[in-house]
């Protein structure tokens, strides 16, 4: 049963979309969101991700230093990457820095937001809420398009 839990959060983790997110760009202060979306939870699972693209367009860094939704019991930031053909995930610790002028793609097979202990369940084709929480720009609450996804998996760069 076990093994049947960590495959499909192997899968959950690893397919990318068809369809990827919003096309409205979410502004807060001088950062930008961008192709926000969450994925569907497969049948039976506890866990789900999001994924998303943050772009600071100020010339201080901010940092990402949690999520909150309210259908999981624990949100996280994670880091996920194959090492030596083993899938290897963990929460980021003290965040994640968006300097002036740069980028932060979180996406699957790499830095997502994790969602565990589902009490709701996101199907394709809704919506979720959850908050962001910047160092400096404090608390964003933006809505995503709930997405089933599917296809080949990303390799490591």
């Amino acid at each position: 049963m076990m093994i049947k839990k960590l495959f499909a959060l192997f899968l959950m983790l690893l397919w990318p979309s068809l369809s990827m997110a919003q096309t409205e760009t979410i502004t807060h202060g001088s950062l930008a969101i961008d192709r926000a979306v969450m994925r569907a939870a497969l049948p039976g699972s506890k866990v789900t991700a999001a994924y998303m693209t943050i772009t600071n367009n100020g010339a201080e860094a901010d940092r990402l230093i949690g999520v909150e939704f309210s259908g999981a019991k624990k949100s996280e930031i994670h880091s996920m990457e194959m090492d030596g053909g083993v899938m290897k995930m963990r929460p980021v610790t003290g965040g994640l820095e968006i300097k002036p002028g740069e980028s932060v793609t979180l996406e699957q097979g790499g830095l997502h937001l994790m969602f565990m202990g589902l009490t709701e369940r996101p199907a394709d084709g809704e919506t979720r809420t959850l908050t962001l929480i910047f160092q400096k720009s404090g608390s964003l609450t933006i809505t995503l398009p709930v997405k089933m996804m599917m296809g080949g998996h990303k390799t490591s760069s």
